[in-house]
């Protein structure tokens, strides 16, 4: 019986072999050159297709194994070819493990198992190993599959438009719909879409985000431009390299590529603990066998969960993934995963973030010789192709009152203070108070217009001056977005220990608003630059930083920050660079991030105890006669329990909330004065330089 079970599983074997290399063979064109040969790699790295293949085929072995054991005896000479068959992808994994990578590893294991099952007529046994084993296999390369597409639903419902010169005419179009060869518009203030060269006209670009350049590079006709590259001065002309679709796609599997094959260290430690379980679990399986027999070593080896940790681990991560995509929650960077559960301290943008995307114009003064009308009309003409929106609240105003804008030449965006525009022939400042006071060179304003900013109640101004002289300001008022409070108030509960907002507002407004939600802390005017070293200080302080933004001055704030959020109506190169984007445009989904991202840790450390019990459990039931038999159904309804609680959505355990201690606002920052909190009102900084800060 023995050689006859030999000669079934040997003529399996190289039966499989030489039809393979038969099928490489004949698929391959005449003349064309020897295909090289396939190098087997881990488990996830075997076709999807092929993984379906032989769970199907365990399948059929699992159910002619169950008719031989209870009806048809002979039937076992079947059975042990399909269990040849599906041990062969095992093989081929062992041989990887112990040929190149000189490891004995679980898939080693498994093989060891089979053997020693079908050794001592346990077919059954054996049959259910292999089943599991390609079960698992199968249901995560499935999950993956149903991750990705709610990945990419969720990744195509960010909208991004374009203007393109067609005809000698500007239009708008989707960037979906751009080709390779279109001629893309970028004027100041705008991203450049795609990767491509400059067909006309000169620009000065901000590239610090794609290259770490921080200086500002000039370029001309001729010349590259880089993607998601910024025009701060200048009007350019781009034939772009590769079509919108293409771009996105490209997008799209980068995203799929840092999240769906991401491995948390939870995942990756029970995997090396499977690995490192296989060698001293065979060292003490053969002294049993020594000293019992084959029969009760087999069944010890069945203590190991081999791949049963590797498949359900990766299994759960992916239905956190999917669940949070249903959510309207688009994680696009796995390692976000493992940061949420440890960030201390959140820090928001203000315009567009904690207020509605867009504000709404109050009044606006005349000052000079121009009036009212005419300060609005320049000062929409001068932003009305800034992605911002203050520009965008200014030029909506504008167009509500049928205002028709000239054109701006020899554009300079200083990001996050002004815009310098030329138009009829005149040189226009339109931005911060602080930028219009460099430009003029004057800190004393009219006396209607220091009684406006006293009476400011928190708003926000837009200063306009003419040839270096004020004409005007507008006055703009934010609407807090209506669930901000609540959010905020979710966050604490959550546990968040320090929560404040960094602006380059000034202090006044930025206090205001951060008291209306109950925030305690306030960096106000804070240049772009230096948002991005705020959050490197508080890192070197052991800090753990969530920054919530949403304009093109928090790009290196977000890269620098161990999470970036924003929302969907960001703009586009916020939504490029964060790492969590909420689609549903609302700030409560945050704490639902936050939450999916502890349970999530808290159901793999609880996956990886389940399988520590279970083979404990296993192994202590071994002195007790346990056979090969048993072990492989007590392994099978182990896997087929933990496989429900990995598919199911809802939680093993949910972290208790308790609300936040009040902060101490006794912090200071070094080399400046401090306004101590009072119960009633945030602690108030300015951030100046040094910035070294303690939150």
């Amino acid at each position: 019986m023995i050689f006859a079970n030999l000669g079934v599983m040997l003529g399996v074997y190289f039966g499989t072999r030489v039809y393979r290399g038969l099928q490489r063979r004949f698929q391959r064109p005449a003349g064309a050159a020897p295909l090289p040969a396939p190098e087997v790699g881990t488990l996830t790295l075997e076709a999807p297709a092929t993984h379906q293949h032989h769970f199907q085929v365990s399948s059929a072995a699992l159910l002619t194994s169950s008719i031989g054991y209870v009806l048809y005896p002979p039937l076992s000479l079947v059975n042990l070819g399909l269990i040849t068959y599906t041990s062969l992808p095992i093989l081929e994994q062992a041989q990887h493990s112990l040929g190149q990578e000189k490891q004995l590893k679980n898939d080693s294991l498994s093989l060891i198992v089979t053997s020693l099952c079908v050794l001592t007529n346990n077919y059954f046994a054996a049959v259910v190993q292999n089943w599991v084993y390609h079960l698992g296999s199968h249901m995560v390369d499935k999950s993956k599959q149903n991750t990705e597409l709610h990945l990419t639903q969720a990744f195509r419902q960010q909208p991004r438009e374009i203007w393109v010169l067609k005809q000698g005419i500007e239009m708008q179009m989707p960037f979906s719909d751009l080709v390779a060869g279109d001629t893309v518009v970028v004027k100041t203030g705008e991203l450049i879409p795609v990767d491509g060269y400059i067909q006309q006209g000169h620009a000065l670009i901000d590239q610090q985000v794609m290259t770490g350049e921080a200086s500002p590079v000039e370029r001309r006709t001729g010349e590259a431009v880089l993607a998601e590259t910024l025009v701060i001065g200048g009007s350019i002309l781009v034939r772009v390299n590769q079509g919108g679709a293409e771009s996105q796609a490209q997008q799209l599997h980068k995203l799929l590529e840092q999240t769906t094959d991401f491995k948390t260290e939870l995942q990756l430690k029970g995997e090396a603990w499977s690995d490192a379980m296989a060698k001293p679990l065979l060292v003490v399986s053969a002294g049993t066998g020594l000293l019992f027999g084959l029969s009760p070593a087999t069944a010890l080896l069945f203590s190991a969960p081999t791949n049963s940790i590797r498949a359900l681990l990766s299994l759960q991560t992916n239905t956190h993934l999917q669940w949070a995509a249903d959510q309207g929650i688009l994680i696009k960077d796995g390692r976000v995963l493992e940061e949420l559960p440890w960030i201390d301290t959140l820090l928001f943008d203000k315009t567009g973030t904690l207020t509605q995307l867009q504000p709404e114009v109050g009044k606006i003064l005349a000052c000079g010789s121009l009036s009212e009308t005419q300060v609005l009309r320049l000062a929409a003409a001068a932003e009305q192709h800034l992605q911002h929106p203050i520009a965008n609240a200014i030029g909506n105003h504008a167009k509500g009152l049928g205002l028709e804008l000239p054109e701006a030449d020899d554009s300079f965006y200083d990001i996050g203070f002004g815009v310098r525009v030329k138009i009829y022939g005149k040189q226009v400042h339109v931005g911060s108070q602080r930028f219009i006071e460099e430009i003029t060179g004057k800190y004393n304003f009219p006396s209607e217009v220091e009684r406006l900013l006293h009476n400011a109640s928190g708003h926000t101004f837009i200063f306009l001056a003419v040839e270096r002289t004020l004409q005007g300001v507008i006055e703009l008022y934010p609407k807090v977005r209506p669930e901000a409070a609540r959010a905020i108030e979710q966050l604490r509960e959550r546990g968040i220990r320090s929560i404040a907002v960094v602006s380059g507002d000034l202090l006044a407004p930025t206090e205001r608003l951060a008291h209306s939600l109950g925030i305690d802390k306030v960096f106000a005017e804070v240049k772009p630059q230096d948002k991005a070293a705020l959050i490197s200080s508080l890192q070197q302080q052991g800090h753990r930083v969530c920054f919530v933004g949403d304009g093109i001055n928090d790009t290196l704030a977000m890269k620098q920050a161990n999470v970036s959020v924003c929302l969907s109506d960001a703009t586009e190169i916020s939504r490029s660079t964060a790492q969590i984007v909420l689609l549903n445009n609302q700030l409560t989904d945050l704490r639902d991030a936050f939450d999916m991202a502890a349970h999530l840790q808290l159901n793999l450390s609880g996956n990886l105890l389940y399988w520590l019990s279970f083979g404990f459990a296993n192994a202590l039931l071994v002195p007790f006669g346990i056979s090969p038999l048993q072990s492989s159904l007590l392994y099978a309804g182990a896997f087929g329990w933990g496989f429900h609680k990995a598919k199911q959505p809802g939680w093993l355990a949910k972290p208790e909330r308790h609300p936040a201690p009040p902060e101490d606002n006794s912090d200071a920052i070094e080399g400046e004065p401090i306004y101590p909190g009072n119960g009633s009102h945030p602690t108030r900084i300015l951030l100046l330089e040094p910035y070294t800060v303690s939150v």
